[in-house]
């Protein structure tokens, strides 16, 4: 158990532990349907004032209206399996709340771009409806539309392999993430603040203990504890994995998007070498 107090094996053991939610996340993600929307943008376009309704018109496709606002939404396959268009039982269907009116939807961009031929929007009322379409894993469309109110926007659709359209914030990844921010920003960053420079400070005075008692003309760090008795030396390994773990978990909310590259490239790869094994 000698490897415990090896600062070098501990930084190891953390950032493996720092790592892993992303292994995780991306193996639960991996031959999975799921559907994302946001909402991009929503601007104003123009708004009649009380005080001149009576004198102004403006007037779309022959029709008065006082308001118009333009919205901008996107919506994707953030799993990895695809989306045929056999699995709708009910299609994708953006409902704008009581009172909208959609004027006008059009697709703006697709990814992949031949996925624009095949996105077809539906108009009817305050609802856009998205045609079953195949959306293949990290496929998205985005679209625009017009509107004569802006209410809460409901996504809703009847999918085989999809409980439900959730948004950006309901992602797996992004609820562990955030989960691990609120831990570390109440327990465990106010306990590093603490003992990282108590850390640190100890390990210094203890470096330079062998240079200034014994004059040491030393720089491995073996050699410098070989100064002290051997319960002295452990304790200074101790004490240097001490500082090493505490940088680290301060690193540890943000070990998504830091190890989310490194590991899903060498996931990637452990699954494309088992596919062609079999």
């Amino acid at each position: 158990m000698s490897f415990l107090t090896d600062p070098a094996w501990l930084a190891v053991i953390v950032a493996i532990i720092a790592i892993f939610p992303t292994i995780i996340i991306y193996l639960k993600q991996n031959n999975v349907k799921g559907l994302v929307y946001e909402v991009v943008s929503n601007t104003p376009v123009f708004s009649i004032e009380e005080a001149v309704k009576g004198k102004i018109q403006v007037l779309y496709n022959g029709k008065p209206i006082d308001y118009a606002l333009l919205a901008v939404l996107k919506i994707w396959n953030y799993g990895n399996a695809p989306i045929e268009p056999s699995d709708y039982i009910l299609p994708i269907t953006f409902d704008f709340g009581n009172g909208a009116e959609v004027l006008d939807a059009e697709v703006l961009d697709t990814e992949p771009n031949d996925l624009k031929k095949e996105a077809i929007l539906d108009v009817a009322a305050n609802k856009v409806t998205l045609k079953p379409v195949l959306l293949n894993g990290k496929d998205s469309i985005q679209f625009k539309v017009l509107l004569t109110r802006y209410n809460p926007i409901k996504a809703s659709a009847r999918v085989r392999g999809v409980h439900q359209i959730i948004t950006p914030d309901e992602l797996p990844g992004k609820k562990i993430r955030r989960a691990l921010l609120n831990i570390s920003w109440r327990i465990i960053w106010p306990i590093s603040a603490i003992i990282f420079p108590l850390s640190c400070l100890t390990s210094i005075t203890l470096i330079l203990i062998p240079f200034v008692v014994f004059h040491a003309n030393l720089s491995d760090n073996r050699q410098i504890l070989s100064y002290y008795p051997p319960s002295m030396a452990s304790f200074a390994n101790i004490t240097f994995a001490v500082s090493i773990i505490c940088v680290m978990l301060f690193l540890f909310p943000f070990s998504g998007s830091i190890g989310d590259y490194l590991a899903r490239k060498s996931i990637k790869k452990m699954l494309k070498q088992m596919n062609k094994s079999s």
